[in-house]
């Protein structure tokens, strides 16, 4: 990949890691449970256009269905950034994502930041939960002054990491529909 021994890469794709019988099992809990969390409300980065419905959930409800792309997250932040990062709790909150064709629904270019007192985000870790093929969509990142398309992550039961720091987006989506668990993991605070 990279003989720098202090190159971090600003973004991990692996496809496939968890099957379509998981990706539904773990869309439905999602759907069944959403009642909870009506008090919840998406918090987007500011002024940039979103246009994706967020559904809530808490980890305990899925960590044992989708236990493998969790622990693929854990060994990927070991074995490219080594950030302390904090364990998911059973409360931790993962944002559920549909983008919709009949919206072209999107989310424009933005930085994922959270910095407070004690804790801030190190990571953006997205899995792909889309269970039929859709269209547009496409996952890109600006890097190294220039917008690159990581098409990796549209494949159903993918998983994407995002270094803190980098900017991405999700342009809009032309037919079907692009499903995507996402959760930050946070560490303490960057020195």
């Amino acid at each position: 990949m990279n003989d720098n021994p202090n190159y971090r890469p600003d973004v991990i794709c692996l496809q496939k890691i968890i099957s379509l019988e998981e990706i539904q099992k773990t869309n439905e809990i999602i759907k069944n449970k959403q009642q909870d969390y009506l008090d919840l409300e998406d918090n987007p980065a500011p002024n940039v256009k979103k246009t994706s419905t967020v559904k809530f959930i808490r980890y305990e409800e899925v960590k044992n269905v989708l236990r493998k792309a969790f622990n693929c997250f854990t060994n990927l932040n070991r074995e490219f950034y080594g950030f302390n990062i904090f364990p998911n709790n059973d409360l931790t909150i993962l944002h559920h994502n549909t983008y919709t064709s009949k919206n072209n629904s999107e989310y424009e270019l933005h930085e994922d930041r959270f910095a407070g007192d004690t804790k801030d985000i190190k990571l953006t870790a997205i899995i792909n939960l889309s269970e039929v093929p859709y269209e547009g969509g496409e996952f890109i990142v600006y890097s190294n002054n220039e917008i690159r398309t990581i098409s990796e992550i549209s494949e159903p039961g993918s998983i994407l990491l995002l270094r803190h720091g980098v900017f991405h987006g999700v342009k809009p989506v032309t037919k079907g529909e692009r499903m995507t668990l996402t959760f930050w993991p946070e560490g303490p605070v960057f020195v």
